[in-house]
């Protein structure tokens, strides 16, 4: 079982803005990972075989993983930062954890 499974927006049309994102994610798992978490994060998971070798960035090609991947977790972390309440992926994977009664934290930028 993972401890957290770690949700984030992710893409954006400026690169600078998408690369923050991920930096921004890896920090915030490098924090519970220091903190003996067992975390998993689909961003820092996938995002040097996205850029790297074309896979696609949408949400719905990572949906059925995201989904999986909340399954095998005691919690879900959602960062708050710019574009998360936008984000498609982020609202369907917050959903998908309180269907399947995941305890949910909001995490905030000062919290990080």
């Amino acid at each position: 079982m993972i401890d957290i499974f770690v949700i984030s927006p992710y893409r954006s049309d400026e690169e600078l803005v998408e690369r923050a994102r991920v930096l921004i994610n890896e920090g915030y798992v490098a924090k519970l990972v220091n903190a003996g978490k067992l975390v998993y994060s689909t961003i820092l998971s996938y995002d040097r075989l996205s850029t790297g070798y074309g896979l696609p960035k949408d949400y719905s090609y990572w949906q059925k993983l995201c989904h999986t991947m909340i399954s095998l977790s005691e919690e879900v972390h959602v960062l708050c930062i710019d574009g998360y309440e936008e984000s498609e992926g982020v609202q369907d994977e917050i959903i998908t954890a309180f269907e399947l009664g995941k305890v949910v934290k909001y995490i905030y930028p000062e919290d990080l």
